[in-house]
Parts: structure tokens; sequence; C-alpha cells
């Protein structure tokens, strides 16, 4: 999938950043705050999700790679319910 860009809360903040979602791992890109370096979670879309991971691209303070938790899979349909 496509990075596309999204609004977080992190921190207790607003902010902006890139996001890349797919049924194997998730990736957000944000620019560098160092308060953002010990963050356990955020939240997206109203949802809590976990920080597996956060990389300071190339040492260089200017963005950060965080690996997150996928969302749960959301259940469609009951196949046993007669339609």
């Amino acid at each position: 999938m496509a990075w596309l860009n999204a609004d977080i809360k992190i921190a207790g903040a607003m902010d902006k950043c890139s996001i890349n979602k797919n049924e194997v791992d998730s990736r957000i890109e944000i620019p560098f705050k160092k308060e953002y370096l010990e963050v356990e979670s955020l939240e997206l879309d109203g949802s809590t999700i976990a920080v597996k991971s956060i990389t300071n691209v190339g040492d260089r303070d200017e963005i950060l790679l965080m690996e997150i938790e996928n969302d749960k899979p959301k259940k469609r349909g009951n196949k046993d319910k007669p339609s």
C-alpha cells in the first residue's frame, strides 16, 4: 500500500504524519521531536495503537520511523447465519 498523510495524537499533541499500513506491518513517519522517542502508544482515527519500535532515521534528528501494531481485523458477517 502507498504512504498516506494522516493526523495523529502523540505525546498529548496533534501532529501530521505519513502512514503505510498493510497486512504484515504498519509504519508511520513523523517529524522528529525528542518527546516522541519514548512513546508507547499513539492515537490514530480515534483508536489507541501500540508503538512497537521507533527509529531516528539516519540519526539526523529529522524523521522518526515508528513500527506500530496493526489494527485488529474487522469481522465480516457471520457465515453460519442464514440469509
